[in-house]
């Protein structure tokens, strides 16, 4: 409160001053209480940003462990009716990706953050890069020349698993690539992926 001795204009300056205060921190009480979408007010200027974007976020992000996704010929069985409805695989696939996705915790809240930037930047897009681990038999034969798998039909699932976890179109996946590795012991196979910001062209 303002001092007892102060004259009239100076009193006013105060109240207009603690008002100002007020009204500023409502504002950030009100952007912290709505997290969709959480804003703060800049001190530099009127303009609001996201709360996650005063935070330095990576503009890279691994993801490790994720399940094997099927081949797109793979995907769906189509019945005798001609109606066509996802295959085992395909369901295990998903269940796998759900359990992983609960499994991961940060690491996969720094992909999420990725996709939050560029849902709030018009020039951003993601680049994903995949390392698909099988095991060797799959691969290559006795002899240690390839076998007929490829990763590039692969990417349908994936694609379209990531963008539900990481609430993102996959639009926005603007550059894919993959590599075939062989997976070490017992391990089973699994997909390593890296996702990185980049602007779009």
């Amino acid at each position: 409160m303002p001092p007892s001795s102060c004259s009239l204009s100076e009193a006013c300056t105060f109240a207009i001053g603690a008002h100002s205060r007020s009204q500023s921190l409502s504002r950030r009480l009100e952007a912290l209480s709505d997290p969709s979408p959480l804003v703060l007010e800049t001190p530099e200027s009127n303009q609001y940003v996201p709360v996650w974007l005063m935070t330095p976020v990576p503009s890279v992000a691994h993801l490790q462990l994720f399940p094997m996704p099927p081949s797109s010929n793979n995907i769906y069985l189509t019945l005798k009716n001609r109606r066509r409805v996802k295959s085992k695989e395909m369901r295990e696939f998903e269940r796998d990706a759900v359990q992983w996705s609960m499994a991961m915790g940060s690491q996969l809240d720094q992909a999420r953050s990725l996709a939050k930037i560029c849902q709030a930047q018009k020039n951003l897009a993601v680049d994903v890069h995949c390392q698909f681990f099988f095991k060797r038999e799959r691969i290559r034969c006795k002899d240690g020349t390839p076998k007929r798998l490829d990763t590039s039909n692969r990417f349908k699932a994936l694609h379209d698993m990531l963008s539900q976890i990481l609430k993102l179109d996959d639009c926005y996946f603007w550059h894919v690539s993959g590599e075939k590795h062989e997976t070490t012991g017992r391990s089973p196979e699994q997909v390593s992926i890296r996702l990185s910001l980049r602007t779009i062209p």
